[in-house]
């Protein structure tokens, strides 16, 4: 006897569309905000996010600066070494005593980009002169 199951596009009995998500549950690391705890695998709180490293326009998270706790130090967490996000907290994969290797963040430079300078007199008169 088979199980004929919810079918392709139907919702379990009292389901509806409204989102179920609840305080608890984690989320994306666009909703990271500035202030939030950073804590190692083991527990430990690091300190707090500084800033998001990452590139909204082509959803692309490459990690945060974070505040050291009793320090000055901003240290840059890759995206790799983040386990979980949840609200007011980041977990990373790595423990307290892992962390002694990172290295301080700094910003990436600005991206130069490069344009054609304006077209030449001489080379203006001679598309001028082709009939261009």
């Amino acid at each position: 006897m088979s199980d004929p199951g919810l079918g392709a596009f139907q919702r379990p009995p009292g389901g509806n569309a409204v989102e179920t998500r609840g305080p608890g549950d984690p989320v994306s690391w666009l909703q990271i905000e500035q202030g939030w705890k950073v804590l190692t695998a083991d527990g430990d709180e690091l300190g707090t996010v500084a800033q998001v490293a990452s590139t909204k326009n082509a959803d692309i998270f490459d990690g945060l600066a974070v505040q050291a706790r009793g320090s000055s130090n901003v240290l840059y967490i890759s995206g790799e070494q983040v386990s979980t996000i949840y609200p007011g907290s980041v977990t990373l994969k790595i423990t307290a005593a892992e962390t002694t290797d990172l290295a301080p963040y700094s910003e990436a430079p600005l991206q130069k980009t490069l344009r054609p300078g304006p077209e030449s007199l001489g080379a203006r008169a001679s598309r001028w002169f082709r009939g261009r």
